[in-house]
């Protein structure tokens, strides 16, 4: 937090001159004005099949310029087709992907593309 320090000089123009100083302390608090930015343009994941539900597989990483609250990051993956079983999932607060269901590399019914969305925790609800 940044903080500007003003002070008050008045005087009158009396004889003798009567004076006041006050000093006031204002805390400049961070907007949330920058968008999170992903470290990579394009994540690709290698996973073997036999990796167990749980497991690691990667990390999603972002930043934002803004500080405190308004620099906590949320973490999603959706699948872009709505009718594919999601098999990867990422942890919202650490970025952290893991193995969500079982891999099946014969079975065509699971998404093996995703949508990376890094929002403010704010609009974790959006």
């Amino acid at each position: 937090m940044n903080q500007v320090w003003l002070c008050f000089y008045v005087q009158d123009s009396g004889l003798p001159s009567l004076s006041s100083e006050r000093h006031l302390v204002v805390d400049v608090l961070d907007a949330n004005d920058n968008a999170p930015v992903l470290s990579d343009h394009h994540y690709t994941l290698s996973v073997p099949e036999n990796s167990p539900v749980g497991s690691s597989v990667g990390f999603i990483e972002a930043s934002d310029a803004d500080t405190g609250a308004n620099a906590r990051l949320f973490y999603s993956l959706t699948t872009l087709s709505t009718n594919k079983l999601k098999v990867l999932d990422v942890d919202p607060d650490s970025g952290t992907v893991f193995v969500y269901r079982r891999l099946d590399f014969e079975n065509s019914d699971v998404e093996l593309e995703y949508d990376i969305r890094v929002l403010h925790l704010h609009e974790r609800t959006l």
